[in-house]
């Protein structure tokens, strides 16, 4: 699936759930997902801490939140008229620019 593809597809979610139209609505969805996130590596890697002993986390729920966190960004684009796919594209020819010689011989090419 592309980014074009997944942003129509929150798109769709969106306006299913009657959220379109609310930047501070998808804003809010992107900052419970990190925190989903944040609290899944919490888990995995500070097991010791207080606040996480006897929970455990695992790649599988970790990698499942960062799915949401994905289709949250899409969403928050979405409302901001943002088009991930090319702000990508854009953002890969300034780093390339910047860092071009250096990523070459970095990434094996």
């Amino acid at each position: 699936m592309t980014l074009s593809e997944l942003q129509t597809f929150a798109e769709g979610l969106s306006r299913k759930f009657q959220y379109a139209g609310d930047p501070f609505r998808a804003l809010a969805v992107v900052t419970e997902e990190l925190g989903e996130v944040s609290s899944e590596i919490n888990k995995m890697y500070l097991s010791e801490s207080k606040v996480y002993q006897g929970k455990s986390g695992s790649y599988e729920k970790l990698s499942e939140e960062l799915g949401d966190l994905l289709l949250a960004t899409c969403y928050l684009a979405n409302q901001c008229d943002v088009d991930l796919e090319q702000e990508i594209a854009s953002k890969r020819v300034r780093i390339e620019k910047r860092f071009g010689s250096m990523l070459n011989t970095e990434i094996g090419e």
